[in-house]
């Protein structure tokens, strides 16, 4: 593990009327095992008390940093104002409404520091409902190579589990490009192929909370938009898809084009999740209790 805290760790956290669950998931940042951070919340013009909310907990934990749009600019712009304003060497993202591990940050540093090859790390998540009560594993490729391979059949890297080491970036790399609409995180996926490897841990980074507003919950639009990602990929970025990766994406747009909505869904949950509510449970015992 990581044998001093000298390396400063920016986590990024955008939130847009998160004032339900940002005490929370901040809460689990706030005691990290690993504690030489900053913790940079971007209020995304929020028409409830998200913001408020963020101050009184700024007050408290000077380690704490806000910065808020005065007009809703999305999460991906909101990201990046969090980029421009990081600190730190090692860039980790979270979300608002999502819980972290106590010891994600400790692990994903010490991986990234070992694999300097390596420009990205990830891991699994758990997947609740808006109460936080547990419903299925998100379970990801490992190794870079497949990972790289897994790009044209689904997203294999959950963004909010993502830490990245900025040192192998160019000075003036932005997260997010600006005009990619909801398939960013599969575009920044190709994007850092071109720096490094990417890895996912075999360990649970975080909870992932589901419910109505999850930009990722409506399985077809979010489908089209990685469709998009993935040919940029090829033309853009110079990535190289296998064969199976074609057939696969190519099955994947005919199905989502023919069925409905609610059949869509379904089958997105049968392939990318993975129930074990008993394990689940278990798990999240070993959070604090104070989480």
């Amino acid at each position: 593990m990581v044998n001093s805290q000298n390396t400063l760790i920016s986590v990024i956290i955008p939130a847009y009327n998160a004032e339900k669950y940002i005490r929370e998931s901040v809460a689990s940042i706030q005691h990290q095992t690993y504690q030489n951070i900053e913790i940079i919340i971007i209020d995304d013009a929020s028409m409830d008390e998200t913001y408020r909310i963020s101050k009184q907990l700024q007050k408290k934990d000077n380690r704490i940093r806000i910065f808020q749009h005065t007009t809703r600019k999305g999460p991906a712009q909101a990201v990046n104002t969090g980029w421009t304003e990081a600190i730190g060497t090692f860039i980790a993202r979270m979300d608002a409404d999502d819980i972290a591990f106590p010891n994600r940050l400790e692990n994903q540093l010490d991986f990234l520091q070992h694999n300097p090859d390596h420009i990205a790390v990830g891991g699994t998540c758990i997947m609740t409902n808006e109460e936080g009560a547990p419903l299925y594993f998100k379970h990801f490729p490992e190794t870079h190579k497949e990972i790289y391979r897994s790009c044209f059949i689904y997203n294999p890297l959950q963004e909010g589990t993502t830490m990245i080491n900025r040192c192998k970036l160019p000075k003036d790399y932005m997260l997010f490009q600006t005009g990619v609409k909801t398939g960013e995180g599969v575009d920044l996926v190709f994007r850092l192929f071109r720096y490094g490897k990417v890895h996912n841990l075999n360990d649970y980074m975080i909870y992932y909370r589901l419910h109505h507003t999850n930009t990722s919950h409506k399985a077809r639009r979010m489908f089209f938009h990685t469709l998009k990602a993935r040919i940029r990929g090829v033309i853009l970025y110079g990535y190289i898809p296998s064969i199976g990766g074609v057939i696969a994406t190519l099955a994947q747009t005919i199905l989502f084009v023919l069925l409905p909505e609610k059949a869509v869904t379904s089958l997105y949950k049968t392939l990318r999740y993975q129930s074990d509510l008993k394990s689940t449970i278990s798990i999240r015992h070993q959070l604090p209790a104070h989480i």
